[in-house]
């Protein structure tokens, strides 16, 4: 091989791990296995985002008339939290 190449991998972290992980390589001339060069590769896996979530509510009305309430709810995929109108009929 002459020039650059790009080498493809695949890093699966262990079941419910976080934090740094590395992982060195090295690769050797095809023609003089005493040249080489190696590296590491330094990944951070991140906790997945959290599922979404609500919070308890109460409401009271009387029978046969509607009620509206708010609920507090966190968006999965910005963790902001939210006010969610919510009305029962």
């Amino acid at each position: 091989m002459n020039g650059d190449a790009i080498m493809l991998v695949t890093y699966t972290p262990n079941v419910s791990f976080t934090g740094l992980d590395t992982f060195t390589y090295q690769i050797c001339s095809p023609t003089d296995p005493d040249v080489c060069a190696s590296t590491t590769v330094l990944i951070d896996v991140v906790a997945p985002l959290a599922p979404p979530a609500v919070g308890d509510a109460a409401v009271a009305t009387t029978e046969n008339t509607p009620v509206s309430g708010a609920v507090v709810t966190t968006a999965p995929m910005t963790r902001a939290s939210r006010t969610r109108s919510a009305r029962r009929r």
